[in-house]
């Protein structure tokens, strides 16, 4: 483990929610970035992380954040891995933060045509949850079946509809993050009047 960070996380968290070992490492060393597959055929392939974890909470992400911080260990931010680009790339000495399991919506606020959800969201899921109320998010990426909401906004993403409703930036209203001290920040707007 690198620097103690993950045993400290594993004690502070469900230690269900920190993996060292398996399949799980090797399924999320990278995303489908076609240079990172071709170089998975050589003798120098992708590394797989010290560990990954798995958040719940925005608390559980704060927990990590500040352990993470304290064992000076590098922090690689995993949403659904559809990405295409190389940003998902391990060294071998970090921890992924896969925020698959933070997939709740939060809330939809019909009157204010607003929708919180966590960063782990599937796409369509957000979609169909917001569809259900009669609205549209707006963004439909060509990976909306495999992406996450907060992969979406990490990347900028656009999709087919952009030119009617923008890219992501022009969509999302406000962001919930965690800073690398384990604050947590909401930047953005207030609701319409």
């Amino acid at each position: 483990m690198p620097n103690g960070a993950l045993e400290k996380i594993a004690e502070k968290l469900d230690g269900r929610q920190v993996i060292t070992s398996g399949d799980l490492l090797e399924q999320r060393r990278q995303d489908w970035w076609n240079a990172s597959n071709i170089r998975n055929l050589s003798t120098n392939p992708v590394p797989c992380p010290a560990g990954v974890v798995q958040p719940k909470t925005l608390e559980d992400v704060q927990n990590i954040v500040r352990i993470a911080s304290e064992f000076k260990t590098p922090i690689v931010p995993y949403g659904l891995g559809s990405g295409v680009c190389g940003g998902i790339q391990t060294q071998g000495n970090e921890i992924l933060l896969d925020m698959s399991k933070m997939n709740r919506v939060r809330q939809i606020d019909e009157a204010n045509m607003l929708a919180w959800f966590d960063a782990g969201k599937r796409g369509i899921e957000a979609e169909q949850d917001v569809a259900q109320k009669g609205f549209t998010i707006g963004h439909w990426p060509q990976s909306i079946d495999l992406s996450s909401v907060g992969g979406w906004v990490a990347t900028r993403a656009s999709g087919q509809y952009s030119t009617a409703y923008g890219n992501i930036e022009d969509i999302v209203y406000a962001i919930e993050a965690v800073l690398p001290n384990g604050e947590v920040i909401v930047a953005g707007k207030s609701p319409r009047a």
